[in-house]
């Protein structure tokens, strides 16, 4: 990790509960065994903090083979090495706290970092959201956690997937186009987390066929509905925090037809938190679209992420970071 991405995770680590455990909980999560509870308290985490995603995207490549004890010390290594820095960004932002509440006329050792013109600054809405070369955010009242982010993303734009999105099985053959020549294929939702908790299904079909559709959660709780048509919307809202498992199934010929249908993968999409869908929609209203962007990809919410990102990249026609961070955006869905 380079040592810009290191001091944007002891920012987050200053105000950050407890991390994930390595063995109990980690390693599990990457390898896909945990279930229900365990699984969904890990996300809850991860949504919060910045160290234990880093570990989960370096953790992902090695997920095919066993986390071996050289692997545990690499990353032990890496936080130690980490831990150095902590001292000196607390320094730093102490010295700036220091100045910015000094009296007139008295000047502290670090009195030029105040004047620090702005590194990296976007102009969303009717203000202009900027990160100084000490890293000090302006122009959006936030919380610690969630200044320190926002800072780290005006730096670094190019975005690491959310480690949800490793968990979520889908058949890519329904994103390529590739169900042409099937009788019958989903479309969407799949492998992909939601803001909405009441989504919409497609499917590729024949019109005027009767389908049914069936929608699993986690517990085993059992979501129906019957169309003819090739998409379906729920009557009620899902509940939220939950990992869901759908098919859809029709009969031609006297014949049952389901998809998906082994050997392709199963169909499934998350649901965003209750607290985290309620703090996305208010940063939409009360801190501007690169704040509700942010908290959206991190939550895994891929598609509501890059359309508030577009927005931001309206009001910033001449910057790159909009793009990367569409570009990241992109990229995840495509993964």
């Amino acid at each position: 990790m380079p040592p810009e991405g290191r001091v944007e995770a002891l920012r987050w680590d200053l105000t950050e509960s407890p991390h994930l455990d390595f063995d109990a909980q980690l390693v599990p999560y990457v390898d896909g065994r945990l279930r229900g509870d365990a699984r969904r308290d890990v996300e809850s985490h991860l949504a919060g903090c910045n160290i234990c995603r880093r570990e989960v995207a370096e953790l992902r490549p090695l997920a095919v083979a066993r986390r071996g004890v050289a692997v545990r010390r690499r990353i032990t290594a890496g936080l130690a090495a980490a831990a150095v820095l902590v001292l000196v960004a607390a320094a730093v932002l102490y010295i700036v706290q220091q100045q910015q509440t000094a009296p007139p006329g008295v000047r502290t050792p670090a009195a030029g970092l105040r004047k620090s013109p702005p590194a990296r600054a976007l102009r969303d809405g009717s203000r202009v959201i900027a990160v100084d070369a000490a890293g000090t955010l302006s122009g959006v009242s936030l919380d610690a956690m969630t200044a320190a982010r926002i800072a780290a993303v005006l730096e670094h734009p190019e975005l690491v997937p959310p480690a949800v999105l490793s968990s979520l099985s889908f058949p890519k053959a329904g994103l390529r186009g590739e169900t042409a020549g099937r009788d019958l294929a989903v479309l969407a939702p799949l492998g992909t987390v939601m803001l909405d908790a009441r989504p919409r299904f497609a499917w590729r079909g024949t019109p005027g066929q009767r389908y049914s559709v069936s929608v699993v959660d986690e517990s085993q709780h059992r979501s129906r509905g019957e169309t003819t048509e090739t998409e379906w919307t729920p009557p009620a809202d899902l509940p939220r925090g939950y990992t869901y498992t759908w098919q859809v199934s029709t009969t031609i010929a006297g014949r049952t037809i389901v998809a998906p249908a082994p050997p392709d993968p199963e169909a499934q999409f998350r649901i965003v938190d209750e607290r985290t869908a309620t703090a996305i929609e208010a940063a939409r209203r009360e801190k501007g679209h690169l704040v509700a962007g942010v908290l959206a990809y991190d939550a895994g919410a891929i598609a509501e992420a890059r359309l508030e990102f577009g927005r931001v990249a309206a009001d910033n026609p001449a910057s790159t970071i909009p793009r990367q961070l569409i570009e990241s955006c992109d990229r995840a869905l495509r993964r």
